[in-house]
């Protein structure tokens, strides 16, 4: 019995590009613009981290290929076709061949 997914891969994606970016500002005004072992920098590490925590479950949990259910971690924020069937992760469709050059 084949299972379909729900395509929440575009939902997923769009979520983990918005929490990297949250983390990577977090961090650089942690560096940036408080001193060195202060309590706001302490706090933008920690926030920085929870960000990335929360990207490694947003892609766990929702970046799956629509048409196999394979979730897809690495690699979530570039891929289109998923790499076990080939197929086309927002519509489903089966992807044609690239040609070799």
């Amino acid at each position: 019995m084949k299972v379909s997914y729900p395509n929440t891969f575009a939902r997923g994606q769009k979520l983990a590009r918005y929490m990297l970016a949250g983390a990577i500002a977090a961090g650089l005004i942690g560096l940036l613009f408080f001193p060195e072992n202060s309590p706001q920098q302490t706090t933008c590490v920690l926030l920085s981290a929870a960000f990335l925590a929360a990207t490694v479950v947003v892609a766990a949990r929702l970046c799956r290929c629509p048409a196999c259910g394979k979730r897809i971690i690495g690699g979530v924020l570039v891929l289109d076709v998923c790499p076990r069937c080939k197929r086309s992760l927002y519509t489903g469709d089966k992807m044609k061949k690239a040609k070799k050059r």
